[in-house]
């Protein structure tokens, strides 16, 4: 695939990658049942140790490729090793999901995969960001396919993973390896192909950004079946807003600030005798199905920061007396509850949830109070635009992509 085409027909090329992507595709079902059980049986930072040393496998991999090759200089190196760093780097920064840094070994390989095939037809440098583009189509197909199943999520930072596994991969390839069986600028074929290949990821982010709960259950009205879009927590894009106040830190919420005190106050018994029910972590489970969001976003905001205070607050009591771990854990719990009093203060009050001052002066005393604190519930929300704004930037950058796709320039007569 560096110097010729591979020797199999261009048929069974595509048969590759076409397996390697349902492998990835029928595990989606199984993930959490292997994340669970490396969890409790090795620990999660396996995937971390694991993913890191796929990384150094391939780049020794690559090295001895650039060895056997007469034409290599220490530039290819150099890429090679920056790519390698960006990888680490990243796989690293994952270490408190580490089970995501296995995109980089999933979308890597079918990169590859994908650019053996269109060697077959493509051999100028058009080839990479195709191969890119093809390998982001599998990624939304991957995501929607996650957010259909029971207990997947869909998730935007998944894409951008999956699309940095590939784009990274290939910018190697393009930078360490320089195949030599790729050279020559791009022509308008080439160019057209690259707008049409781009067309197929921005319509469908394009549907999942407009793809809101509120629609979507209008949908289930217009066909008379209203559990007909029961999953995963019935959302792929969702928008709200982004509040910073100094008493509580940072949070993102479907509601403003005065929205959220004025249901505080007008349904607190209700909310509080609702939240009530749901005390632990299985019950909190059939919660989350019971009220998604876009059915009752007040309760589901409340409840999710009450048990991420809770799951910090019970971690620091299993921490080390005097442990970093248990300070960053009280100081979770403590910035988590500040959220709560000043916003859902009279729900958490009427609730078994609220307090009591032994457990805030322990909290208090353990916490560190002057840390700026974001929290981390509701970030999928979208809070930089609306969603006419998304819907408008969509439609122009499709726009532009179908006039590429189409342009052919007259010739003279």
């Amino acid at each position: 695939m560096l110097e010729r085409p591979p020797r199999e027909p261009e048929a069974l090329s595509w048969l590759f990658v076409g397996a390697w992507a349902l492998f990835v595709f029928l595990s989606i079902p199984f993930v959490r049942t292997i994340v669970n059980f490396v969890r409790d049986t090795w620990g999660r930072d396996l995937f971390t140790y694991v993913v890191a040393a796929a990384i150094c496998l391939a780049a020794l991999f690559a090295v001895k490729l650039l060895r056997g090759r007469a034409q290599s200089s220490k530039a290819n190196y150099f890429w090679l090793a920056g790519v390698v760093v960006v990888f680490l780097f990243y796989t690293w920064d994952l270490k408190d999901n580490p089970e995501e840094a296995v995109h980089f070994i999933e979308y890597g390989v079918l990169s590859v995969l994908i650019y053996r095939a269109l060697t077959h037809r493509i051999r100028d440098y058009s080839i990479y960001p195709a191969a890119a583009l093809i390998a982001t189509s599998f990624g939304i197909l991957d995501e929607t396919i996650q957010w259909l199943i029971p207990d997947r999520f869909w998730d935007y930072r998944d894409i951008w993973l999956n699309f940095s596994a590939g784009a990274l991969v290939l910018f190697g390839l393009a930078t360490g390896l320089r195949p030599p069986l790729i050279s020559g600028a791009p022509g308008a074929a080439s160019i057209r192909r690259l707008f049409r290949l781009a067309l197929i990821p921005a319509v469908a982010l394009a549907i999942t950004y407009i793809n809101t709960p509120t629609r979507m259950e209008t949908y289930a009205e217009l066909i008379h079946i209203p559990d007909v879009i029961q999953v995963s927590g019935d959302k792929m894009a969702e928008y709200g807003y982004y509040h910073e106040d100094p008493d509580v830190g940072a949070f993102r919420s479907r509601m403003t600030p005065e929205q959220l005190q004025a249901i505080d106050r007008q349904q607190a018994a209700t909310a509080a005798a609702i939240v009530d029910r749901y005390p632990d972590r299985e019950a909190y489970r059939a919660f989350l199905k019971l009220y998604p969001v876009g059915r009752n976003d007040f309760l589901h905001e409340v409840r999710v920061h009450i048990f991420r205070r809770d799951v910090y607050l019970a971690r620091a009591d299993e921490a080390a007396a005097g442990s970093p771990e248990r300070s960053d854990y009280l100081t979770i719990a403590y910035w988590e509850n500040r959220i709560l009093e000043k916003y859902f203060g009279q729900t958490l009050a009427a609730s078994t949830y609220n307090w009591t001052p032994d457990t805030k002066d322990r909290v208090e005393t353990g916490a560190d109070r002057n840390f700026f604190y974001e929290s981390p519930v509701s970030r999928s929300l979208i809070t930089s635009v609306n969603e006419i704004q998304m819907f408008a930037a969509f439609a122009a950058l499709i726009a532009v992509l179908l006039f590429g796709a189409l342009y052919r320039r007259r010739k003279p007569a």
